[in-house]
């Protein structure tokens, strides 16, 4: 029943077992972010994915064994190696403790979702938003942005301050 919810769902999901991580089962969604096939269950994840031995996540993951506290991360970076490429991706994950009936911790479930496209689009905005900014402040004309029917001041450069008689005080 476990196993279907898992190769059912649609976040990408698998569970380790033991201190040497062994990889009890994964559905094609993680596979997929893994740039993996199934050939990877039974092997310790180290082994079948040895480019994040020296990332945070062996840590963490060994933290939630021991200790059984949920771990969250949001827009975690990783590189990951996809049909013999590097692919730099950001990623939404969660760590769970798997206990037996006796309450006793024997695994993790690990749940990921793959967030690289928005985390790609808002840094282009940040930049773009940035290289804005200092167009404005590096203006020679005194430049002036008011935002809502208030007017009020989203951002302005010193040449505006200079004019209107105002300290940076004024946004």
């Amino acid at each position: 029943f476990a196993r279907s919810i898992i190769h059912n769902s649609v976040v990408a999901q698998l569970v380790f077992t033991g201190e040497n991580l062994i990889v009890k089962t994964s559905n094609q969604q993680m596979l997929e972010i893994l740039g993996r096939d199934k050939t990877i269950i039974g092997k310790p994840f180290l082994e079948a994915v040895p480019e994040l031995r020296d990332t945070p996540l062996l840590e963490k993951v060994l933290n939630v064994l021991k200790t059984g506290e949920t771990y969250f991360d949001e827009e975690a970076k990783f590189e990951i190696v996809r049909d013999g490429k590097i692919h730099i991706g950001y990623y939404n994950y969660t760590y769970q403790a798997i206990r037996d009936r006796d309450g006793e911790i024997y695994g993790v479930l690990t749940s990921a979702t793959e967030v690289t496209s928005q985390v790609t689009a808002r840094k282009k905005i940040e930049d773009s938003e940035q290289r804005f900014r200092s167009l404005i402040e590096a203006a020679p004309i005194a430049i002036g942005v008011f935002i809502g029917r208030d007017l009020i001041i989203e951002t302005h450069n010193q040449t505006f301050l200079d004019i209107v008689g105002k300290g940076n005080d004024i946004t």
